[in-house]
């Protein structure tokens, strides 16, 4: 299966995290250096991005099963490697067939797409009041049924945020 890659700066330096096709997440630094390895229990890690998405200042690793997938949930880790966050998006033989991350204003989102069943969500990254820095959780924003597999999202700042969805069969939200 193909490797995914996708590069971060924490405070070790430059890093880049891979979906492996042996069903592993692994960090390497930017010399090569392997930092760490996780096994992703639900297939191989085919879609994987790093970005700041809670607004903490750090970069964070989000990851999700696209190929020989059981479950297409979507993972949240830290640059070493610490599981933050699970985010459910299907069931039994799914997989996860489009991620995407915005922002609007100060809210921060996930969308998740999948081959079937409950295939198109949208997460919300939730702060404890009355704090302003990032402690917080994922939650649920809303889902979708769409008809088909959920090929590609954008989630749309300059329009307050409206989510663009397309599928196989040409549903688009």
């Amino acid at each position: 299966a193909p490797v995914q890659v996708a590069g971060g700066v924490d405070e070790q330096g430059a890093f880049f995290a891979l979906g492996c096709g042996d069903i592993q997440i692994r960090c390497f630094s930017g010399a090569g250096v392997e930092r760490w390895r996780r096994r992703y229990n639900e297939g191989v890690p085919g879609r994987i991005c790093v970005a700041d998405i809670d607004g903490s200042g750090s970069d964070q690793i989000v990851v999700g099963g696209e190929v020989l997938s059981d479950t297409s949930t979507c993972r949240i880790l830290d640059p070493q490697g610490k599981f933050l966050a699970h985010l459910p998006v299907e069931g039994w033989t799914s997989m996860l067939t489009a991620l995407v991350l915005g922002q609007v204003g100060e809210r921060h989102f996930i969308g998740c797409g999948a081959n079937r069943g409950k295939n198109m969500h949208l997460f919300e990254f939730e702060r404890e009041e009355p704090r302003l820095d990032a402690v917080g959780s994922w939650k649920q924003g809303w889902m979708k049924r769409l008809g088909g597999q959920v090929r590609g999202m954008r989630i749309l700042a300059s329009e307050g945020g409206r989510v663009l969805g397309g599928t196989s069969q040409g549903f688009l939200l």
